[in-house]
């Protein structure tokens, strides 16, 4: 079967979605999400205005993995951080449900190589 999968860069719309998916990846109340955090902190891990807020800053940039077979099609995304010719990787969550099947690594392998060509044209520029 073919890999309905695809990578795309986060807009204003899709704030709700990805703070349902990345509160429940940290603080979700079931399964064994190896990122949970719900025994040390309350409360959500983000809300939409700090994604708001995040999202209006030039220098980040947030990408959506989705899935057309899965029935909420966002099932992960990552965060990146650009500090000159420097990037910070954060933002990062799995739907606890889909985790330890590679997707993580698939979200992590695509930042590497779009932060390697941005980071080739910053330097550029400076």
């Amino acid at each position: 079967m073919k890999k309905m999968r695809s990578i795309r860069r986060a807009g204003i719309q899709d704030i709700p979605a990805i703070c349902k998916l990345m509160n429940v990846a940290y603080r979700g109340k079931i399964g064994q999400s190896w990122t949970t955090e719900k025994d040390m902190i309350a409360g959500d891990r983000i809300s939409p205005a700090q994604l708001q807020e995040h999202l209006a800053q030039q220098n980040f940039e947030l990408w959506l993995l989705e899935d057309q077979m899965h029935a909420t099609s966002l099932i992960g995304c990552i965060g990146i951080c650009y500090q000159g010719v420097k990037a910070e990787i954060g933002s990062f969550s799995v739907d606890p449900a889909l985790q330890n099947q590679g997707l993580g690594k698939e979200l992590l392998n695509f930042v590497e190589q779009h932060i390697i060509l941005k980071l080739k044209f910053l330097r550029c520029m400076y």
